[in-house]
């Protein structure tokens, strides 16, 4: 008696027909991805962890914790520590809320936001300031300052001297003046004054230097802030911009920007651009551009084992190739999952984002998750997909945890849990068909094992003697069979394509799969 063994699996692979026989690689792989050892495993499910006071937007992992944003109205506090809200008024009129939040970082011990107010207008802000206001203390003209009590405003001393022993009555009236003993000080909000700076929504840290994408006539350019200055848009030979517009082949609206080991990763719709950055931008030089690939998805360049994945017009794609050959058919990232990218439109907003514990890089589009796992130690290449009961609307990794935000929920991806706060997913593998590498031979398939974790069903896809495609009722199956009799079955045909299916709150795996079988002879 023959034996098919499956095992070592690898990933969706959806580059040919699954008529075609194509061994450990699957033509579905939902809710399951492939492991470091080689395994299918169940996905990890979603934990609820929060649910957020209403009125803010966003989540971004900074200064230990994950931050959420909000405008005019009430003061809003989150009960749970591990949140952190930030009021960030607009620059004329207070009264303003938030619609969005597009980025945020860190930056020498604070904030660093681009968030889009009510009205559509989109401005970046800079959290910080010299502390709080302290009674008989000497102050210079230019130093801000924020009140004992925090109120999101903050405050310009207009002349040198010294404060008074008592806290002033601070105005929170934009560009209004409040008075200390002998001197004033000017409100203004957190927003970054000067003029020169975009204020887009396309934004990236790279050193020292905040880089974004210019606004109107500019928008080709892509502009940074002077060194460790993220307030100065302005000072020559520090702050500036890089021209890539001139450079561009077709588009030259800057749609996106990406950390590619430190040079800066420059696409626009229909191609892409890599510039070397230097804290001196005398140094700034272009190193190289590529025509025919680009993005429009602002939010998928990332950071991955060295290199820039982004989803471009022709699916996901790695700028390390594209570095190397003008051939977008080549055998990229990407490439084995082409075929499903037509179901992100060029409208959404996917986000990219990498989840450390388990090496994967996410790209969430509403509630369907485009998972890539990657090793190089063990030579792991294997995308999947996951479908969420949620709408991701923002993800954040803060230590080393996978956090998302759907409206006011906020849960965190959870090795441990085997349902989605209650939703139980469903695992569904189906498998190319199998011929045992002898096609055309007819064959008598009399049983199989399997190992696994959990109790799942198989049934098997094959045509009859009629050439008509079925599908045979489910086995329920469990645990490691081997060590019994096998599972017997009974169907002829010259190949078959197995289905793995699993809906149970449980935890669940596949190791292997051997099918039995006996050559008929020639069809």
């Amino acid at each position: 008696m023959a034996a098919l063994t499956l095992d070592k699996f690898g990933g969706m692979d959806l580059r040919r027909n699954q008529k075609m026989a194509a061994s450990n690689v699957m033509f579905t792989l939902n809710n399951a991805y492939i492991t470091s050892g080689m395994r299918i495993k169940k996905r990890p499910c979603l934990t609820k962890v929060a649910t957020l006071e209403a009125g803010t937007v966003g989540l971004f992992s900074g200064l230990g914790k994950l931050n959420t944003f909000f405008g005019g109205g009430s003061f809003i506090t989150h009960a749970n520590t591990l949140f952190q809200a930030h009021r960030v008024y607009h620059s004329t009129d207070k009264a303003l809320t938030l619609s969005d939040a597009h980025f945020c970082t860190p930056f020498n011990g604070y904030l660093y936001v681009a968030v889009e107010y009510s009205n559509g207008d989109v401005k970046h802000a800079y959290l910080n300031d010299d502390g709080a206001w302290q009674d008989s203390h000497a102050y210079v003209a230019g130093q801000f300052v924020r009140p004992t009590t925090p109120n999101g405003f903050r405050y310009k001393c207009l002349a040198n001297g010294t404060s008074g022993t008592v806290e002033p009555t601070w105005s929170t009236t934009l560009g209004a003046d409040t008075a200390d003993v002998g001197f004033d000080w000017r409100c203004f909000a957190m927003t970054i004054e000067d003029t020169n700076c975009p204020n887009t929504t396309i934004v990236r840290k790279l050193g020292q230097k905040i880089y974004c994408a210019g606004a109107g006539v500019n928008s080709g350019n892509v502009s940074f802030c002077a060194a460790a200055a993220p307030r100065d848009w302005t000072t020559a030979s520090d702050a500036g911009f890089l021209p890539a517009g001139i450079n561009a082949a077709g588009s030259s609206e800057v749609t996106a920007l990406g950390d590619f080991g430190g040079d800066i990763g420059v696409f626009f719709s229909d191609s892409m651009q890599v510039w070397d950055v230097d804290a001196d931008p005398s140094k700034n030089a272009l190193k190289s551009a590529k025509e025919n690939v680009g993005t429009v998805h602002k939010k998928t360049p990332a950071a991955l084992a060295n290199d820039l994945v982004f989803l471009a017009q022709q699916g996901f794609r790695s700028v390390s190739l594209i570095a190397i050959t003008d051939n977008l058919q080549e055998n990229d990232v990407g490439s084995a999952i082409d075929p499903i990218r037509d179901e992100i439109a060029a409208t959404d907003s996917p986000i990219s984002i990498y989840y450390p514990r388990l090496g994967q890089l996410w790209t969430i589009n509403g509630q369907q998750v485009y998972v890539y796992a990657f090793s190089k130690s063990v030579k792991l290449s294997a995308w999947q997909k996951f479908t969420l009961p949620i709408t991701v609307d923002h993800a954040a990794v803060l230590n080393g945890e996978l956090y998302l935000r759907s409206g006011n929920d906020v849960y965190v991806v959870d090795e441990n849990a085997t349902n989605d706060d209650g939703a139980i997913p469903t695992v569904t593998i189906e498998f190319f068909y199998q011929d045992a590498k002898s096609p055309g031979v007819l064959k008598l398939f009399v049983g199989f094992d399997l190992v696994v974790v959990g109790e799942p069903s198989i049934a098997f896809r094959l045509q009859d003697e009629n050439d008509v495609e079925v599908v045979t009722q489910p086995y329920a199956v469990s645990g490691d069979m081997r060590a019994g009799v096998m599972h017997p079955m009974e169907l002829t045909a010259t190949q078959l394509a197995p289905i793995i299916t699993h809906h149970a709150d449980e935890d669940f795996a596949v190791d292997s799969m051997m099918i039995y079988f006996e050559p008929l002879g020639p069809v």
